[in-house]
């Protein structure tokens, strides 16, 4: 089973014709593991659907919840306070929690806060 959502992120309002930026989850279980994979902007209009997404998907039971940055375009405040909460809520209900890192401009915000050394990534491209 795979399945992905996608929501228009509005953020540009001009008028030169360009499109507003989509933004979507892909979702791919196998066994016990699930792995969820934004493509697009990790901020303040998507981190709400990330977010139940991630949350729905770890209380129907998966054992390991991998993030997958590799598609994310950019993470904001908000997209990392999101993955920090559910770094948190998968060790309070014994479960595991893992994040394939994204792009150079993404594992960013991780390096210029501290976190990548704190939060569980992974090594390769699982």
């Amino acid at each position: 089973m795979r399945r992905s959502w996608q929501v228009e992120n509005s953020v540009d309002g001009g008028s030169d014709g360009r499109h507003a930026d989509e933004f979507r989850v892909e979702i791919a279980p196998d066994r016990d593991v699930v792995r969820v994979s934004p493509v697009g902007e990790i901020d303040m209009s998507t981190a709400g659907e990330l977010a139940a997404e991630l949350q729905q998907l770890r209380r129907s039971g998966f054992a390991c919840v991998v993030l997958d940055l590799r598609g994310a375009t950019f993470i904001d405040s908000t997209g990392l306070h999101l993955i920090l909460e559910e770094h948190a809520a998968a060790k309070a209900d014994g479960g595991d929690f893992a994040i394939l890192p994204g792009p150079p401009a993404v594992q960013r915000i991780f390096d210029v806060t501290g976190l990548e050394a704190r939060l569980p990534f992974l090594d390769g491209a699982n």
